[in-house]
């Protein structure tokens, strides 16, 4: 009896401390099955935010591509403005060339003139003192003509009193 009971007290305690054991392990394989859990809803966390991220992400990449295409578009058209501005400022600039030249041309033609209308007047002067050396030549034939004419009234004058001098009877009729 006491070698089974001692028998069944060592299998008592074998099993005892196996049931122990199992319970150790028990806790130990719940303890690592919670951390195996609690881990996985990490993962499942960090996923879930990595998938909001890369959902965030590739939100902003589209506003970006949008934004890009949008600038792409602004730059087009700021370019063709560009353009359009050159081609007007070429155009004006070759307005001014022009308007330029022509005056240079107005100028040189003024010019030109100015000298034309120096010898104009030139030949005005050359003109007026011609005239006036006509005029004095007139006036002079004029004199000379008057004093020759007035040479000869006086000599007919004094050859018509000498004529009627003598005659006394005369000088009545003359009075007359």
């Amino acid at each position: 009896g006491t070698a089974a009971r001692a028998e069944a007290l060592a299998e008592a305690r074998v099993a005892a401390e196996e049931l122990q054991e199992q319970k150790r392990q028990k806790a130990k394989l719940e303890s690592s099955l919670a951390e195996l859990r609690a881990q996985r809803r990490r993962q499942e966390d960090s996923v879930q935010d990595e998938a909001r991220k890369l959902l965030a992400a590739r939100s902003e990449a589209s506003a970006l591509e949008v934004a890009a295409e949008a600038l792409a578009a602004e730059v087009a058209s700021s370019e063709r403005h560009a353009e359009e501005t050159e081609r007007k400022a070429l155009g004006v600039a070759r307005e001014l060339l022009e308007t330029s030249q022509g005056i240079s041309r107005l100028r040189a033609e003024a010019s030109g003139q100015q000298g034309l209308r120096w010898e104009f007047e030139e030949a005005q002067q050359e003109e007026q003192l011609l005239q006036q050396q006509l005029e004095l030549t007139r006036q002079g034939q004029a004199w000379q003509s008057h004093a020759e004419g007035a040479g000869q009234t006086a000599a007919a004058a004094s050859a018509a009193a000498s004529a009627s001098a003598p005659r006394p009877a005369d000088a009545g009729s003359s009075s007359a």
